[in-house]
């Protein structure tokens, strides 16, 4: 865009035209590019239907491994107790 501002600047309007076509097409190549990196990264993060199962089960304890219904009890720990 640099050198179509400056092409307008000397009155070449063509050279004007042609810089920021340019410009545009190679903004448009990075954005496609950085598009399919994101795409890439975000295949990569996401979990498999295991791994969020497992993931589900460990935020729905506290810190100390206990289960967060309120009452501190971990309903595994309990049921154990009552066998």
């Amino acid at each position: 865009m640099g050198n179509a501002e400056q092409a307008l600047r000397h009155d070449q309007l063509g050279q004007a035209i042609d810089s920021q076509a340019q410009a545009l097409s190679a903004l448009r190549d990075g954005l496609q590019s950085l598009a399919e990196a994101l795409s890439e990264n975000q295949e990569e993060q996401s979990p498999g239907q295991g791994e969020q199962d497992g993931n589900r089960q460990a935020q729905s304890k506290n810190p100390l491994g206990r289960g967060q219904n309120g009452d501190g009890v971990d309903p595994e720990v309990e049921a154990t107790f009552l066998m």
